[in-house]
């Protein structure tokens, strides 16, 4: 999403539910979803030719014509829900492409997706699930933890340094060598990092 659109969007999904809060609490009353609607439809009409609203016109004119069927209250808060989730979820892959970037570059190790068969070919790599933020996200309503599979026999020590030594963005939850790689869990935390050793 462009910036200028996301403040846009949350911008007015915000601004009209506190309005709509407020004008719910003068009333003193319970308000039911019918004039909850009606007082958002009023708003949304009077802002729908806003220059400032010009970049989601087209997401509050579906509003309008939908308001006989929908929770206008219940999309708004949605949307702006979405609006933010997006933001988390684009803030975690730059930091996580950012980090494996990092190791790549430092290390020499080669950043591949998780494949056995690839597992079982090289040396000297990193293995990382495809997808795992959104799917994390999906599942936990967070982008962590991260998985990193690393095969080497010889670097072993040198692989440890780096991840103890770049864990600023990404903090080390658990650590786990069998005889074949090693397993790296790590998650999107301001937390102090677990020692490798």
């Amino acid at each position: 999403m462009q910036d200028k659109y996301k403040s846009v969007i949350s911008g007015f999904c915000r601004h009209n539910l506190i309005s709509l809060y407020l004008h719910v609490a003068e009333c003193g009353r319970h308000v039911p979803t019918k004039n909850r609607n009606a007082f958002l439809l009023k708003r949304f009409k009077d802002q729908y030719k806003l220059p400032i609203n010009k970049p989601i016109k087209k997401e509050i004119k579906a509003l309008i014509v939908k308001s006989s069927a929908i929770d206008l209250e219940k999309q708004l808060i949605a949307l702006n829900s979405l609006v933010e989730d997006n933001e988390m979820l684009i803030n975690a892959e730059e930091k996580w492409y950012e980090y494996l970037y990092q190791l790549q570059e430092d290390t020499g190790f080669k950043v591949e997706s998780y494949n056995n068969q690839l597992m079982n070919e090289h040396e000297d790599a990193v293995f990382v699930i495809k997808d795992e933020i959104f799917e994390n996200f999906q599942r936990n309503k967070t982008p962590g933890p991260m998985t990193l599979f690393i095969k080497t026999q010889t670097r072993d020590a040198e692989i440890n340094e780096w991840l103890e030594k770049n864990c600023t963005a990404l903090s080390i939850k658990s650590k786990e060598r069998n005889a074949n790689q090693t397993v790296v869990k790590l998650d999107f935390s301001d937390d102090k990092p677990t020692s490798l050793q």
